[in-house]
């Protein structure tokens, strides 16, 4: 058996990161870790946890979700999360694993969460 995917979601919504935490219970290989509504929490949190994965939105509050990738060790996944699709070409560039556009669809993260498999 696989090992878990370690999770970590970053979102300044709560509401968002339960729809994000309720279309994970399908993924059992997926554990979430933690959860965090801003950067530097985000960043704590990934320092003490070093999850496999970080769920990131894009738009947060006063902040922005590229800005915890230097906070991030090289061997965290990233999946890019917004409800703009002008973020996709940025989160390419900064080697994210997928970018996903709000609302989820429950196939598009289980095709993000397959590419896992391949790094």
């Amino acid at each position: 058996m696989n090992a878990p995917v370690r999770t970590v979601i970053v979102d300044d919504e709560a509401p968002a990161r339960e729809r994000l935490a309720t279309l994970l219970d399908a993924h059992p290989r997926v554990r979430i870790v933690g959860q965090a509504a801003d950067i530097e929490s985000a960043a704590e949190l990934c320092i003490l946890l070093r999850p496999d994965l970080v769920l990131l939105d894009v738009e947060l509050r006063r902040e922005n979700g590229f800005d915890l990738l230097p906070r991030l060790t090289s061997s965290t996944a990233i999946i890019f999360i917004s409800a703009h699709e002008c973020y996709a070409q940025r989160a390419s560039q900064a080697n994210a694993l997928d970018f996903l556009l709000k609302p989820i669809h429950p196939d598009r993260l289980a095709a993000a969460l397959a590419e896992l498999s391949i790094h």
